[in-house]
Protein backbone atom coordinates (compact mmCIF):
# COMPACT_ATOMS: atom_id res chain seq x y z
CA UNK A 1 0.00 0.00 0.00
CA UNK A 2 1.64 3.39 -0.84
CA UNK A 3 1.53 6.01 2.47
CA UNK A 4 1.05 9.42 1.20
CA UNK A 5 5.04 10.21 2.81
CA UNK A 6 6.06 7.99 0.16
CA UNK A 7 5.15 10.31 -2.81
CA UNK A 8 7.70 12.42 -3.50
CA UNK A 9 6.97 16.48 -2.47
CA UNK A 10 7.89 17.43 -6.04
CA UNK A 11 5.83 15.33 -7.81
CA UNK A 12 3.73 16.73 -10.93
CA UNK A 13 0.69 17.72 -10.70
CA UNK A 14 0.26 18.18 -6.97
CA UNK A 15 0.16 22.46 -5.72
CA UNK A 16 1.72 23.64 -2.46
CA UNK A 17 -1.61 23.09 -0.74
CA UNK A 18 -1.69 19.70 -1.88
CA UNK A 19 1.19 18.91 -0.11
CA UNK A 20 -0.16 20.65 3.20
CA UNK A 21 -3.68 18.75 3.11
CA UNK A 22 -1.69 15.44 2.62
CA UNK A 23 0.94 16.11 5.41
CA UNK A 24 -2.57 16.75 7.67
CA UNK A 25 -3.89 13.84 6.83
CA UNK A 26 -0.91 11.82 7.01
CA UNK A 27 -0.84 13.56 10.58
CA UNK A 28 -4.09 12.73 11.96
CA UNK A 29 -3.68 9.05 10.37
CA UNK A 30 -1.05 8.67 12.63
CA UNK A 31 -2.72 10.05 15.34
CA UNK A 32 0.24 12.65 15.41
CA UNK A 33 -2.06 15.98 14.96
CA UNK A 34 -3.79 17.54 17.77
CA UNK A 35 -6.52 20.07 16.68
CA UNK A 36 -4.93 22.97 16.94
CA UNK A 37 -2.00 21.88 13.73
CA UNK A 38 -5.16 20.67 11.89
CA UNK A 39 -6.95 24.26 12.42
CA UNK A 40 -3.54 26.00 11.42
CA UNK A 41 -4.19 23.57 8.04
CA UNK A 42 -7.62 24.42 6.92
CA UNK A 43 -6.36 28.41 8.15
CA UNK A 44 -3.72 27.62 5.18
CA UNK A 45 -6.29 26.30 3.17
CA UNK A 46 -8.63 29.32 2.94
CA UNK A 47 -5.84 31.63 2.60
CA UNK A 48 -4.85 29.88 -0.63
CA UNK A 49 -8.38 29.09 -1.32
CA UNK A 50 -8.93 32.86 -1.26
CA UNK A 51 -6.74 33.42 -4.37
CA UNK A 52 -9.70 31.34 -6.40
CA UNK A 53 -11.97 34.33 -5.17
CA UNK A 54 -13.18 36.80 -7.55
CA UNK A 55 -11.03 40.36 -7.89
CA UNK A 56 -14.36 42.38 -6.73
CA UNK A 57 -13.38 41.02 -3.11
CA UNK A 58 -10.36 42.71 -3.13
CA UNK A 59 -10.53 45.95 -0.73
CA UNK A 60 -10.61 48.86 -3.34
CA UNK A 61 -11.71 47.12 -6.37
CA UNK A 62 -15.42 48.34 -7.35
CA UNK A 63 -17.79 46.53 -9.56
CA UNK A 64 -16.75 49.36 -12.88
CA UNK A 65 -12.86 48.32 -11.72
CA UNK A 66 -13.65 44.39 -11.56
CA UNK A 67 -15.37 44.82 -15.06
CA UNK A 68 -12.44 46.54 -16.81
CA UNK A 69 -9.90 43.98 -15.21
CA UNK A 70 -12.19 41.23 -16.65
CA UNK A 71 -11.99 43.07 -19.96
CA UNK A 72 -7.88 41.96 -19.47
CA UNK A 73 -8.57 38.81 -19.01
CA UNK A 74 -8.31 39.06 -14.96
CA UNK A 75 -11.04 37.78 -13.10
CA UNK A 76 -9.64 36.08 -9.83
CA UNK A 77 -7.56 37.49 -7.03
CA UNK A 78 -4.79 34.74 -9.02
CA UNK A 79 -5.17 36.08 -11.85
CA UNK A 80 -4.02 39.77 -10.32
CA UNK A 81 -1.26 38.16 -8.66
CA UNK A 82 0.44 36.38 -11.39
CA UNK A 83 -0.39 39.70 -13.84
CA UNK A 84 3.38 41.01 -14.66
CA UNK A 85 3.92 44.42 -16.14
CA UNK A 86 4.46 44.41 -20.30
CA UNK A 87 7.13 46.18 -20.33
CA UNK A 88 10.26 46.76 -17.72
CA UNK A 89 12.03 50.22 -17.75
CA UNK A 90 15.67 49.53 -16.59
CA UNK A 91 16.70 52.78 -15.04
CA UNK A 92 19.83 51.44 -14.05
CA UNK A 93 21.36 51.24 -16.84
CA UNK A 94 22.54 54.92 -17.29
CA UNK A 95 25.11 55.90 -20.44
CA UNK A 96 25.85 58.98 -22.43
CA UNK A 97 24.61 60.11 -25.69
CA UNK A 98 28.05 59.07 -27.15
CA UNK A 99 28.04 55.91 -25.77
CA UNK A 100 24.35 54.82 -26.01
CA UNK A 101 24.51 52.19 -29.10
CA UNK A 102 21.42 52.15 -31.45
CA UNK A 103 19.10 49.44 -30.67
CA UNK A 104 20.22 49.95 -26.58
CA UNK A 105 18.00 50.47 -24.42
CA UNK A 106 19.14 52.61 -21.59
CA UNK A 107 18.59 56.07 -19.72
CA UNK A 108 20.36 59.13 -21.02
CA UNK A 109 20.74 61.80 -18.78
CA UNK A 110 20.90 65.13 -19.61
CA UNK A 111 19.97 69.09 -20.01
CA UNK A 112 17.20 70.61 -22.59
CA UNK A 113 18.49 72.65 -24.95
CA UNK A 114 15.56 73.05 -26.99
CA UNK A 115 11.33 71.99 -26.84
CA UNK A 116 9.50 72.36 -29.77
CA UNK A 117 5.45 71.93 -30.90
CA UNK A 118 4.94 70.44 -34.46
CA UNK A 119 1.83 69.90 -35.91
CA UNK A 120 2.67 67.78 -39.39
CA UNK A 121 -1.33 67.20 -39.53
CA UNK A 122 -4.25 68.43 -38.10
CA UNK A 123 -5.10 65.45 -35.19
CA UNK A 124 -1.28 65.12 -34.79
CA UNK A 125 0.97 66.78 -32.52
CA UNK A 126 4.55 65.98 -31.14
CA UNK A 127 6.59 67.48 -29.18
CA UNK A 128 10.34 67.65 -30.08
CA UNK A 129 12.98 67.74 -26.86
CA UNK A 130 16.64 68.43 -27.38
CA UNK A 131 18.62 66.51 -24.98
CA UNK A 132 22.40 67.44 -24.45
CA UNK A 133 25.05 66.27 -22.47
CA UNK A 134 28.95 66.45 -22.76
CA UNK A 135 29.22 64.02 -25.28
CA UNK A 136 26.46 65.14 -27.67
CA UNK A 137 22.55 65.65 -29.06
CA UNK A 138 19.93 62.81 -28.64
CA UNK A 139 16.44 64.18 -30.35
CA UNK A 140 13.32 63.26 -27.79
CA UNK A 141 10.22 62.65 -29.84
CA UNK A 142 7.08 62.24 -27.58
CA UNK A 143 3.85 61.90 -29.91
CA UNK A 144 0.24 63.13 -28.68
CA UNK A 145 1.50 64.79 -25.37
CA UNK A 146 1.91 68.63 -26.09
CA UNK A 147 1.80 68.74 -22.54
CA UNK A 148 4.97 68.12 -22.42
CA UNK A 149 5.86 72.06 -24.03
CA UNK A 150 4.85 73.47 -21.02
CA UNK A 151 6.36 71.02 -18.29
CA UNK A 152 10.03 70.46 -19.65
CA UNK A 153 11.73 73.59 -20.06
CA UNK A 154 15.22 74.39 -20.94
CA UNK A 155 17.67 73.97 -18.87
CA UNK A 156 15.82 71.54 -17.14
CA UNK A 157 17.83 68.20 -15.91
CA UNK A 158 16.22 65.28 -17.53
CA UNK A 159 16.56 61.46 -17.69
CA UNK A 160 14.67 59.91 -20.65
CA UNK A 161 14.75 55.98 -20.30
CA UNK A 162 13.83 54.29 -24.02
CA UNK A 163 15.53 52.73 -26.95
CA UNK A 164 17.87 54.62 -29.14
CA UNK A 165 17.24 54.60 -32.76
CA UNK A 166 19.48 56.58 -35.22
CA UNK A 167 16.94 58.60 -38.13
CA UNK A 168 17.39 61.31 -39.17
CA UNK A 169 20.84 62.08 -38.41
CA UNK A 170 20.81 62.09 -34.92
CA UNK A 171 20.23 59.53 -32.33
CA UNK A 172 16.78 59.55 -31.12
CA UNK A 173 14.11 58.16 -28.76
CA UNK A 174 10.50 58.00 -29.57
CA UNK A 175 7.95 58.36 -26.40
CA UNK A 176 10.27 57.84 -23.83
CA UNK A 177 9.92 57.79 -20.11
CA UNK A 178 11.18 61.29 -19.06
CA UNK A 179 11.82 62.45 -15.42
CA UNK A 180 12.86 65.13 -14.40
CA UNK A 181 16.42 64.09 -12.23
CA UNK A 182 16.09 65.41 -8.54
CA UNK A 183 12.50 65.21 -8.48
CA UNK A 184 9.82 62.34 -7.83
CA UNK A 185 7.31 63.54 -10.45
CA UNK A 186 6.71 60.74 -14.16
CA UNK A 187 6.03 62.36 -17.47
CA UNK A 188 6.31 60.25 -20.42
Amino acid sequence: MLCLRDVPAHSAGFRRIDLVERRAVSMMAKGEGSGSSVRSVSDRLSATLALDESVGRVRLVSPVRAKALEKLGIRTVRDLVTHYPRRYIDLSCVRRVGDAAIGETCTIRGVVHEVKLKRPRPSLTLVEISLVDETGLLMITAFRQPWLKDSVKPGMTVAAAGKVEFNYGFKRMTNPFIEEVGKAGRWG
